[in-house]
């Protein structure tokens, strides 16, 4: 065995694509954190304005958009998907929601799935810290 367990489903509360998805299946070991961006900036429409992010320890395995009425889904799913994944929740305009249409071609997805990776990444460290800071002593 190689210390994966079972394919998560990514989510989708409505059947629309996610802005990214990597492989969702988790190594035996790594620390999966359920992040929800609240007020990250327009991202499919005027009434997704929050994002939902997977880290598998520092790195974005997935980001989506998130309505407001999606966030305790999103939430949920993360649970059920992830058993024992801490959920941390944030505030803060992102400096651009980088979400390319499904239809766009794998050079532009591409880029802009690296180009948020990256935006991820680097703001992460502090959403993963301050969770880390948060959480009640063993």
């Amino acid at each position: 065995m190689d210390g994966r367990v079972k394919k998560v489903v990514p989510f989708s509360p409505d059947g629309g694509p996610n802005c990214f998805t990597g492989d969702l299946s988790v190594n035996a070991g790594v620390v999966v954190t359920v992040v929800v961006v609240h007020g990250a900036g327009q991202c499919r429409d005027l009434a997704h304005n929050d994002l939902g992010v997977v880290f598998f320890g520092a790195s974005p395995v997935m980001w989506t958009c998130l309505a407001s009425s999606d966030i305790a889904q999103f939430k949920a799913w993360g649970q059920s998907s992830f058993p024992g994944a801490r959920t941390v929740e944030v505030t803060g305009k992102l400096a651009a929601v980088n979400c390319p249409p499904p239809n766009a071609n794998a050079a532009v997805q591409d880029a802009a799935a690296a180009q948020m990776r990256s935006m991820l990444t680097d703001l992460g460290r502090t959403w993963l810290a301050s969770a880390i800071s948060a959480a009640p002593a063993a």
